[in-house]
């Protein structure tokens, strides 16, 4: 009894004093930050020396990957080297509510001008934005152009043309459904700000 009596005691004092001083705990303690929204700024450049921005939901293919070159020195028959390779990076693919088809969106424009056979590269930065709209990240992309542009499959329950049978409840769009922009961007790098 006297035993449980000590950890129980140890316990409540370990948990008091927790408890007591909540700021230090959280001084600490480092959450990662919420994905609230993405800033997206194409670089000016040409015909449009201003710069663009536009707002999306959500932002993915921020990796690289570097090749590992495999080498056979000569003389040394235990081991291959590892040489550093090429880096490749992926697309970026940002998406956001459709709002639209418009000609003066910055990046509906922009992946017109590429689908109409022009070379139009731009630099583009990605900022994070908290929830209080303060910046927590930026990252900067060179030599950008867009790849693809999509728009989300909508199909009508009602729809002759649906794929699916028409008793079933409609899978893709609601009434409370966005429709969702998608635009991929090709880019030759990043650099850090």
């Amino acid at each position: 009894m006297r035993r449980w009596f000590l950890v129980a005691s140890s316990l409540g004092v370990v948990i008091a004093l927790s408890l007591s001083n909540p700021a230090s705990a959280a001084a600490t303690r480092k959450d990662p930050y919420l994905a609230f929204c993405f800033r997206i700024t194409i670089a000016g450049t040409g015909e449009t020396p201003t710069n663009a921005t536009g707002f999306f939901k959500s932002v993915g293919g921020l990796e690289s990957e570097t090749e590992v070159v495999p080498y056979r020195e000569g003389g040394v028959n235990d081991t291959t080297r590892k040489l550093v390779g090429a880096t490749k990076w992926k697309n970026i693919v940002l998406k956001r509510g459709f709002t639209g088809l418009s000609p003066n969106d910055p990046f509906q424009k922009w992946a017109r001008e590429i689908q109409a056979g022009q070379d139009v590269r731009k630099d583009v930065t990605i900022t994070l934005i908290d929830q209080d709209q303060n910046e927590v990240a930026k990252m900067e992309f060179v030599r950008c152009f867009p790849v693809r542009w999509a728009l989300g499959s909508y199909y009508s329950p009602r729809d002759p043309a649906s794929p699916r049978d028409p008793n079933e409840p409609p899978a893709d769009a609601t009434p409370t459904d966005l429709g969702v922009e998608t635009i991929e961007i090709a880019h030759e790098g990043m650099k850090l700000p």
